[in-house]
């Protein structure tokens, strides 16, 4: 039972190793090798450096095939004229994830795309799914996309067309285009887009329809569609930066710095909402007014704070709450006599609402 055991151990061992090297040896012979070889690297000379991985047929005319390159360790990913023996489209060049242990091959082929599985031997890898568009009048790579964990997060209608966002990966996304569908027939007209503007997409956070325009909305980009523009690239502004402090807010927008100091209330105004405390020795000359920013929230736009102070031995102070306008670098303090004898605690904000403990 062990020597069994051990044959099959054998077994095993040796079709995983002809796995990870399979494919047809090159030699002169092979019209694809010539051809192939030349096209990819026009200096070389020596046949046994190359293999062909996979061919599958396209239709009466081309071939699919995937070049294997030893010293290299990548594949080469081309579209061949099988009748003229001419190579007729390059789709990709893939380093081999793994050194000398991985292996592609051709799942699907069609006249529009060739889906590209890879794998390799040992524990813990990773499965790689390819698909590539192309166009044989055109001679031209359209786009390729992962087609392994690929998920859709969001998605928006607009003029009567379907958009879906999503991606494989945590560091680019790809948008779905469905411009007509007749699900009954098995027809779909879409569009993959994985650039704009030839750039990758980053992960889209959010999409929006207003204005007669579509916004993909990612951390640094706004990526707009129209149907007449199609997809641009717009920068984000950036946020700025905001340092609140007891007696100031200073902010930094577009590498200028801008400070706001905190106004002290007027004896004139002391008096008007503190009436008691000036019976109570708080005259004009002996009363110190010390408000500072004590609790605080970011709305929008703009920064709400509630007032704090010290209320004895002759320092003092009016409750109220203020608004300081990131934009315009410019504040407003208001106050209540409900408020005015009081130290805030706590703020809450709600649009036109204003909340303080």
């Amino acid at each position: 039972m062990k020597k069994i055991l051990l044959l099959l151990v054998v077994c095993l061992a040796l079709e995983m190793t002809c796995f990870a090297i399979g494919g047809k040896k090159c030699n002169k012979e092979n019209p694809y090798c010539v051809e192939l070889i030349y096209f990819l690297n026009p200096t070389e000379e020596t046949f046994s450096n190359y293999s062909i991985q996979d061919k599958k047929s396209l239709s009466e005319d081309y071939d699919a095939v995937i070049l294997y390159n030893t010293v290299k360790d990548n594949y080469a990913i081309f579209v061949v004229n099988k009748k003229k023996m001419e190579h007729y489209i390059t789709l990709d060049i893939l380093p081999s994830p793994r050194e000398h242990d991985y292996n592609y091959w051709i799942t699907a082929a069609t006249e529009k795309y060739i889906d590209i599985d890879g794998r390799g031997n040992d524990y813990g890898d990773q499965q790689q799914k390819l698909r590539y568009y192309f166009n044989l009048e055109t001679k031209a790579l359209k786009y390729k996309y992962p087609r392994n964990n690929l998920s859709l997060n969001k998605m928006v209608k607009f003029n009567k067309e379907i958009f879906f966002s999503g991606g494989s990966d945590s560091k680019s996304s790809i948008i779905f285009r469905l411009k007509s569908a007749l699900p009954e027939a098995g027809k779909y007209d879409y569009e993959i887009i994985t650039e704009i503007q030839g750039e990758k997409i980053d992960p889209i956070s959010d999409i929006e329809n207003r204005d007669g325009k579509l916004y993909f909305i990612s951390k640094d980009k706004t990526y707009t569609f129209t149907k007449s523009k199609g997809f641009r690239t717009v920068l984000n502004p950036k946020e700025p930066k905001i340092w609140v402090y007891e007696n100031l807010i200073r902010v930094r927008k577009e590498n200028e710095e801008y400070s706001s100091f905190l106004r002290q209330p007027s004896y004139k105004l002391f008096e008007k909402y503190r009436p008691e405390r000036v019976k109570n020795g708080y005259t004009k000359g002996r009363a110190k007014f010390e408000n500072k920013i004590g609790p605080w929230v970011k709305f929008d736009s703009k920064i709400w704070f509630g007032l704090k102070f010290y209320d004895g031995e002759g320092i003092t102070g009016v409750g109220g709450y203020g608004v300081f306008d990131i934009n315009s670098i410019s504040s407003v303090i208001k106050y209540y006599q409900e408020t005015a004898a009081w130290s805030a605690s706590a703020i809450f904000v709600d649009y036109d609402k204003v909340c303080l403990g």
